[in-house]
């Protein structure tokens, strides 16, 4: 009985340092503080999906400044996270929906990118935003993969028909 009351102070403490290193993270004004408090925590506490997606989210910006290597290395970096976060937790969509959007916006790998877009949203049957925001994101680019994120996306409230409306005729 002892051991198990310390294993769950354990936990408890750990999760408790990490919720502490989470708040730090959310609060902090640079980015490599906000990055570095978020792995603090996930280092502590594994867990946590939505912290592990607020730390990737954290990365664009350093990514943006980074010189071509620096770039190469985060990405790989952010990767290796997002898929051992997702091998953990394979049915976790907003992984799999930041780890799309990491692909599009910074990643060269566009094949996968769409591949992974198209899973998010095929996941993501009811949730008619995601489709419509790969939608926008390819119209431009490439029209004919936006028309199927189009068909994809479930048009029975009105607001979201407006807005496939209007993204179909730009």
């Amino acid at each position: 009985n002892v051991l198990c009351a310390f294993a769950l102070f354990a936990a408890a403490v750990a999760q408790g340092a990490a919720f502490f290193h989470a708040q730090q993270a959310v609060t902090a004004k640079s980015t490599e503080v906000k990055v570095a408090e978020y792995s603090r925590s996930l280092t502590l506490w594994p867990w946590a999906t939505e912290r592990r997606v607020a730390w990737a989210r954290a990365q664009a910006p350093q990514l943006a400044v980074a010189s071509r290597d620096q770039q190469a290395r985060l990405e790989e970096s952010v990767d290796r996270e997002l898929s051992s976060a997702l091998a953990r937790d394979p049915y976790q969509w907003e992984l799999r929906l930041q780890r799309a959007w990491f692909d599009l916006t910074v990643s060269t790998t566009r094949v996968r990118a769409v591949a992974e877009a198209r899973e998010v949203a095929r996941l993501n049957p009811l949730q008619p935003l995601i489709p419509l925001s790969f939608a926008r994101q390819f119209a431009v680019r490439d029209p004919e993969l936006a028309w199927d994120f189009l068909r994809a996306t479930d048009l029975s409230s009105g607001r979201h028909l407006r807005d496939a409306l209007e993204l179909a005729w730009q």
